[in-house]
């Protein structure tokens, strides 16, 4: 008798550089097997695989995946220029996954993880890129005259919203992913950014500045209606809507630092969850809603840091010359 519930049992066979791995869950209680997967590719995609199997083993226990075979795309200058990286969920295995030489700005990815989003400037203007975790250098999905910023994924239909300029002011629109624009989702007559959506795709949270200063908006798409979310804050931005759709993290401004937000999407229950002297911005949800991502100057310049959703503290992601901003944490099962 080992006292265990639970057993794990991991079989290999090998030629050459290829490994294959036969995973096994057992409840030891009830004598069968919960979970068998198997994995094939090089030896150094072992740990890859081992997370693939982790994120099995806790959706068979919790009934959700956790973040093991998740990937978080940030912008970085330690090139020099701002240019979009990749690393594990952990901060490990940090890459490129742009060399534009250029200003790479708001990576999003899309609602299976297979593309990437980002701004970048071609010729000179402006445009959101559309880039394939399968390889290639990216192409141009939105291009109008004017700024294209901001991209975000609509969950189930994979349009693009995107902070567009081409009418003369800065609003949200939704586009297909060559680029159609399909509609115009916001109307204001100043500045309107950064969408958001909910899990469903049903509402978008947004920052605008209609109300004088920036702040956080929900709107519900299908009768749009807008209601505005945040009050009593001098400065709101970056909104991330929560996986699990009941928060909705952001960045305020409170006492001239930013620091990480959440709030209901009825704009109840703000809670502060960082507070400090040092910076503390873009949120970025893991997508078991467990973990915040953000970047923070904790050390005079910014790196990624990881949070629980209270605010606990976990680790510092990134070691890096320069600042590294802007996260944006993937679906699970990125990680092949």
């Amino acid at each position: 008798m080992i006292g265990a519930e639970l057993l794990v049992a991991v079989g290999y066979g090998r030629v050459g550089n290829e490994v294959s791995l036969m995973c096994s869950l057992f409840d030891v209680v009830e004598g069968k097997r919960l979970v068998g997967v198997r994995y094939d590719g090089g030896v150094d995609q072992l740990p890859a695989m081992m997370d693939r199997f982790a994120d099995e083993i806790m959706k068979a226990v919790t009934g959700e995946r956790s973040v093991f075979s998740t990937m978080i795309a940030f912008v970085s200058t330690a090139s020099g220029k701002k240019e979009i990286m990749l690393m594990r969920y952990d901060g490990s295995n940090v890459r490129a996954l742009t060399n534009r030489n250029d200003i790479c700005l708001y990576p999003a990815w899309s609602q299976n993880g297979e593309l990437l989003a980002y701004t970048t400037y071609v010729n000179r203007r402006p445009v959101v890129m559309l880039h394939s975790q399968r390889g290639g250098s990216g192409r141009v999905a939105v291009g109008k005259p004017g700024v294209n910023i901001t991209p975000a994924f609509q969950p189930g239909s994979g349009y693009l919203a995107v902070a567009m300029s081409h009418t003369g002011k800065t609003n949200i629109f939704l586009n297909d992913q060559t680029g159609r624009e399909l509609r115009q989702l916001t109307n204001g007559w100043g500045i309107e950014v950064a969408p958001t959506f909910s899990p469903d795709g049903g509402r978008m949270a947004f920052v605008s500045d209609r109300g004088g200063s920036p702040q956080i908006y929900v709107m519900d798409l299908n009768s749009g209606q807008i209601s505005r979310l945040t009050y009593g804050l001098k400065y709101c931005a970056a909104p991330d809507w929560s996986p699990k759709g009941n928060l909705i993290a952001f960045q305020a401004e409170i006492n001239g630092v930013f620091q990480i937000c959440t709030i209901r999407p009825d704009g109840g229950d703000l809670r502060v969850l960082t507070r400090g002297m040092t910076a503390s911005e873009e949120p970025s949800w893991s997508p078991d809603g467990r973990l915040i991502a953000y970047s923070g100057r904790q050390t005079g310049q910014y790196q990624i840091y990881v949070i629980t959703y209270e605010g606990l503290p976990i680790k510092r992601l990134t070691n890096l010359s320069g600042n590294q901003t802007d996260p944006a944490w993937s679906p699970a099962g990125v990680v092949k």
